[in-house]
């Protein structure tokens, strides 16, 4: 199962130092879009390189819809204020 796939490569890489804004595709550091990009990459789905991108080309699913391997975005007040609102009810995922 590709969701399998994609939670054994992540593995790997627990314990790499996260490094704020790490370049792609490097695997000596990451912070959290570039893990998810890489990890999802190797695994056939390409993604973009932040997590606002990221959250852009996902389908909202139902909370009670998740399932394994999706991605969950979320926001903070601070950002919600500046334009993004996230529904609650609903996630993107990919």
């Amino acid at each position: 199962m590709l969701a399998d796939r994609i939670i054994l490569t992540g593995k790997k890489y627990l314990g790499t130092p996260y490094v704020f804004n790490a370049p792609s595709y490097r695997t000596d550091m990451f912070d959290c879009s570039s893990f998810t990009q890489y990890v999802f990459g190797v695994n056939g789905i390409p993604l973009p390189r932040n997590s606002r991108q990221q959250f852009l080309v996902g389908t909202p699913v139902p909370l009670q819809r998740i399932q394994k391997g999706d991605l969950l975005f979320f926001t903070t007040e601070k950002r919600k204020k500046e334009k993004e609102l996230l529904k609650s009810d609903m996630l993107r995922s990919i």
